[in-house]
């Protein structure tokens, strides 16, 4: 921290960054206070009327700052390894001087270097779509094999592998043969392949940028595209496979696409995506990569470029956040944490600037309410046991002991919605019921407060099972319908290629830990529907999250600074007490604006 102090940034007069000169005083101001809370690492809340150019200003101060500290963080390096040669105290001054300029043309030639590359990039899209234009760009085919008998189930099986032991499975083994039989292990169950590519590339000092919609996220970029950063500035836009995917053929099947994407990234060959390169193959990626970084672009911008490239925009744009110092995202990327890690998004001393942040608390509670019915749990228990009767003489001791967690798990909250409906039926119960989270843990039974529901949420996410016991359900169910068998066991439910049934479950589990205080178990029966005479009643559990600041704080505590920012953002009183009450008094500043229009050009006219 002495460091920074000592090459702390002050505060500019001027922004020759913004396009229109002079600025109005309020934009002025507006980028003033927005760099130095940026600066002082504090939490900003920027009122601009609509119509004020409040993008325009958010984007040129947070820009302007940026380029600042990427100075400073150079002269820091410089600085730090000058005090380090200095501390031998042997060194002659010319030995230092040499050291310190060795240093500097290193930093330069790397910059260069990424320069070069991302010059590449344009060179070569341009020279793409001179090729190409005119050219008819015919539909590339997935080619399908249907599931048949001897289809290796192994994929079936938790993650892991069918011989993954514990160290407790172990402990009657030495240490040298233990660790004999985990190489064996290793050797026969490899990793899954990650998505990521695992190379070695410098992260940096970025905006993450996020706003409602990809639509105002757009818009933002065009007015990036109006200041001086547009040629320097390495941008990349997230959105969800819903936004980015550009497999045709997938997404005209309709169904949950997240789990069909998936599903395709899992195969192998022709079985594989075809916007993906094959497994191990880090060329195709990195290329499509620097074409990212290289020009600032729009999520349809981005879908146009991965169509050219033949190359997925959804894992590309993953792939360029390491090196991106713009990175635009909308909200709900951004405020859940499980979004975050999948897209590996780390926030740890970044900037965070949330635009049209009104809707702020609204958005967070939202996003962490959790909806389940007794349809959903139900069909998630008939496929878990269904899935553990097949293959629970190849799960591992570990498997096996969280399984049998999670079904107890599951038949008591069954047992609970049974209850509820058999009650609301003889009329010795009201339709609607409110639950703290402990009670309502505690209803479930003891065995069940028993259980820490944070190791079986941590299991559901590390061993994908939800995924797996929907794909055997799939499988098994597409075998029966394909001898069109009647009695079969499996639902429509069950049948559909939708959302595996369990990653409600698996939402529900998580929200069950919160504490109870920070929301509410809602219980609601609906009466069967006309379609289906003489069905038991559906009784809807719904979590409510009340407190949002504990999910919002994880955002705040790892950032160097948050900004918040909108037309209307009164009362503050509701983001001091909901979301920042935890901050102590000169964590957080306030900047509120009229309109750019002197009230003297305004006139009434009746």
């Amino acid at each position: 921290m002495a460091g920074e102090e000592t090459l702390a940034l002050p505060t500019p007069d001027t922004f020759p960054s913004f396009p229109y000169d002079p600025p109005y005083a309020i934009q002025l101001d507006l980028m003033r206070h927005l760099y130095a809370s940026i600066e002082a690492r504090k939490v900003a809340i920027l009122e601009s009327p609509t119509g004020t150019g409040k993008t325009l200003s958010l984007l040129c101060g947070a820009m302007t700052w940026l380029k600042d500290e990427q100075g400073r963080s150079k002269k820091g390096q410089l600085a730090a390894l000058e005090e380090s040669l200095k501390g031998d105290g042997n060194e002659p001054a010319w030995v230092l001087k040499q050291s310190l300029e060795l240093h500097r043309r290193e930093l330069e030639a790397a910059e260069e270097a990424l320069q070069e590359r991302l010059e590449a990039a344009r060179r070569k899209e341009e020279a793409l779509r001179r090729k190409e234009k005119g050219h008819v760009r015919k539909k590339q085919k997935l080619t399908h094999k249907s599931a048949s008998d001897d289809e290796d189930e192994d994929v079936f099986l938790p993650d892991g592998g069918p011989t993954e032991q514990s160290d407790d499975d172990y402990r009657h083994l030495s240490a040298d043969v233990r660790e004999l039989l985990r190489k064996y292990e290793a050797r026969d169950n490899p990793a899954p392949i990650a998505i990521e590519i695992a190379d070695d590339e410098p992260a940096c000092t970025k905006i993450f940028y996020a706003s409602r919609t990809h639509t105002q996220l757009s818009q933002t970029i065009s007015e990036l595209q109006k200041t001086s950063f547009k040629a320097n500035t390495r941008t990349v836009p997230l959105g969800s496979r819903k936004n980015l995917c550009i497999n045709e053929e997938l997404r005209s099947k309709g169904g949950d696409l997240d789990e069909a994407c998936r599903e395709l990234m899992s195969g192998k060959g022709d079985r594989r995506c075809p916007h993906m390169p094959p497994a191990g193959e880090e060329t195709q990626m990195l290329d499509f990569r620097d074409h990212i970084l290289a020009t600032p672009r729009d999520i349809e911008d981005l879908v146009v470029l991965g169509k050219e490239l033949n190359t997925c925009p959804y894992y590309g744009s993953r792939k360029a956040i390491a090196q991106a110092e713009l990175v635009t995202l909308p909200y709900n990327l951004l405020l859940q944490k499980n979004s975050r890690e999948v897209l590996g998004i780390d926030l740890t001393d970044q900037v965070v600037v949330i635009d049209e942040a009104h809707n702020l608390i609204d958005t967070i509670l939202s996003i962490h309410t959790v909806p389940l019915s007794s349809t959903t749990l139900r069909a998630s228990l008939s496929q878990l046991k269904i899935y553990l009767a097949k293959f629970r003489s190849r799960f591992s001791p570990k498997n096996a002991l969280h399984l049998r967690r999670l079904v107890l798990v599951l038949t008591a909250i069954d047992k609970f919605c049974s209850d509820r409906a058999s009650k609301s039926q003889d009329n010795r119960s009201t339709n609607e019921e409110m639950h703290g989270v402990q009670e309502f843990v505690s209803a479930l039974g003891s065995q069940v407060q028993e259980i820490n529901l944070l190791e079986v949420d941590q299991y559901l996410r590390e061993s994908r099972i939800a995924r797996k016991i929907s794909g055997y359900c799939d499988k098994v169910a597409e075998k029966e319908a394909a001898k069109d068998d009647a009695k079969s066991k499996f639902g429509p439910s069950q049948r559909s290629r939708g959302t595996p049934p369990l990653h409600a479950v698996e939402s529900f589990l998580l929200a069950l830990t919160n504490p109870s205080s920070d929301g509410r178990i809602f219980v609601s029966i609906s009466s069967p529907t006309t379609a289906t005479p003489g069905a038991p009643p559906v009784v809807q559990l719904k979590y409510q999250l009340l407190n949002p600041a504990d999910h919002f704080k994880d955002v705040v505590s790892a950032a160097r600074s948050v900004i918040l920012a909108g037309g209307t953002m009164q009362p503050i009183s509701d983001f001091e007490t909901q979301l920042f009450r935890y901050l102590a008094e000169g964590e957080m500043s306030f900047f509120g604006c009229g309109h750019v229009i002197p009230k003297s050009n305004l006139k009434c006219v009746v």
